[in-house]
């Protein structure tokens, strides 16, 4: 059942992860200095990551309400601790935190593709972290629909 719910999603961010990126590119005019199906892999793992994390909170929640609140209880954070933002002058705490998020992976490996012309080989820890995230929330989801449904 969570297979179905992952895929479904999965496909959804599919669609917007290339919506998305043909704009960045395209209309935008975003720099991008490496191979663009390698941008396009990192984009669509950091959406499959925001899907599993999103089966994860909704095995957490109790409610639909309950799911938004948890979102922003995650999301906000990543967002701001992901490496957008220079945190070279944060307390090392923070620095420390941000590694615990996958999309600070993400907009590493995207920096270094699409700045530098990074390769795969260069972005390969950064692409094996989203994908352990991925894992992690999956294997995570599944126990916890386990136990709701039990």
């Amino acid at each position: 059942m969570l297979g179905g719910y992952t895929a479904g999603f999965g496909l959804l961010a599919l669609a917007q992860a290339a919506v998305v990126l043909f704009i960045a590119l395209a209309f935008i005019g975003f720099p991008n200095e490496g191979p663009v199906w390698l941008v396009a892999f990192v984009v669509v793992s950091m959406a499959l990551a925001s899907v599993t994390l999103g089966l994860l909170v909704s095995g957490l929640a109790k409610s639909g309400f309950q799911v938004i609140q948890l979102m922003l209880l995650f999301v906000v954070p990543q967002i701001l601790l992901s490496g957008l933002f220079d945190l070279a002058s944060a307390p090392e705490w923070m620095q420390v935190l941000s590694q615990c998020f996958p999309i600070t992976y993400g907009v590493d490996a995207l920096r270094a593709i699409m700045l530098r012309g990074a390769d795969f080989a260069s972005v390969g820890f950064d692409l094996a972290m989203i994908w352990g995230f991925i894992a992690l929330f999956f294997v995570l989801a599944a126990a916890k629909f386990r136990k709701k449904r039990a």
